[in-house]
């Protein structure tokens, strides 16, 4: 299952995490760039001269700059305040490693650079990281005034299933108008996946509402989770599911479906033996999703059924 789902996401995420490779490259550059510059101006010292306290405080402290850089490089999105804690972060790096090296290195006391390096990153460094959480904190401002925003629209507009937390149908209308909009802008194909469950009605009778609004969630999360970031997902009506597959053609949304379909079954029995659920599923291509979307046919139909 986690192979699968790391296939779905891959193309949404390679560019991203190219992007994280090329920053934790960077970053070992720069030790390494320090440690050719440290051992060639200077002279090795002996193990009797080196500061085991200062080696113990001054190394740790790089390995914990270290650590804090490379989690919050694989936590967040590339973009301008990720570019500045990186550029920080190298800075404070380069002079905490120029530091560290100072234990194990002597310099001609003539020589100015090296304590120049070692002392002028590292202010440069805060007052960049300094900017960085400026950035972030509006960044997380706007995000929050977003999500609150879309939040109300979507429950205004009652684009919001309060059992599944999936979109409606009403949503699955204007949803599927933008992406055909845009596939067909884009030059790009689409597809649409129709999915319900067998016998919902008799379960939801012989087991009672509440088993039936459970197995409706646990679907529901599953569908989130096999599904891409730019999938749409929704709940049209009852125990049927509609999904918007961008940029996948009728060959791409059967393989889809075929892979995901055991998974869905083995998930949902695993969590709800008793029940023995079995989903029908079926994939719409762009040209009758067009012709759903323009003719409204597809709403009154699903209204009488």
């Amino acid at each position: 299952m986690l192979q699968f789902m790391s296939q779905s996401l891959a193309p949404t995420s390679i560019q991203s995490s190219l992007q994280r490779y090329r920053l934790f490259a960077w970053l070992a550059l720069t030790n390494l760039l320090c440690l050719l510059l440290a051992s060639s101006l200077g002279d090795l010292k002996g193990l009797a001269r080196v500061d085991l306290i200062d080696l113990l405080g001054e190394g740790s402290s790089l390995l914990i700059i270290l650590m804090v850089l490379t989690l919050v490089l694989s936590a967040r999105p590339s973009g301008r305040v990720t570019q500045l804690i990186f550029i920080g972060g190298l800075l404070l790096t380069a002079s905490m490693s120029l530091d560290v090296l100072d234990e194990f290195f002597a310099y001609p006391e003539e020589l100015r650079l090296m304590s120049w390096l070692e002392s002028l990153p590292m202010p440069l460094g805060f007052v960049v990281i300094g900017l960085a959480a400026i950035n972030w904190f509006r960044e997380s401002q706007i995000i929050q005034r977003q999500l609150h925003l879309r939040e109300h629209h979507l429950r205004e507009h009652n684009w919001l299933d309060p059992l599944t937390l999936l979109y409606t149908r009403p949503y699955f209308q204007v949803a599927l108008q933008r992406e055909l909009a845009l596939a067909e802008l884009q030059r790009h194909p689409l597809c649409l996946v129709e999915l319900n469950i067998v016998g919902f009605a008799r379960l939801n009778h012989q087991y009672g509402a509440a088993r039936g609004d459970l197995i409706l969630r646990e679907l529901a999360d599953l569908l989130l989770l096999f599904s891409r970031p730019q999938d749409t997902v929704c709940r049209d009506n009852n125990d049927r599911f509609m999904l918007i597959l961008p940029h996948f053609n009728t060959t791409a949304a059967r393989r889809w479906l075929d892979t995901t379909l055991p998974h869905l079954h083995r998930e949902l029995n695993k969590s709800l033996p008793l029940l023995k659920v079995q989903l029908a599923a079926k994939v719409i291509p762009q040209a009758a999703a067009a012709k759903l979307s323009v003719t409204n046919e597809y709403c009154h139909g699903m209204a009488r059924s």
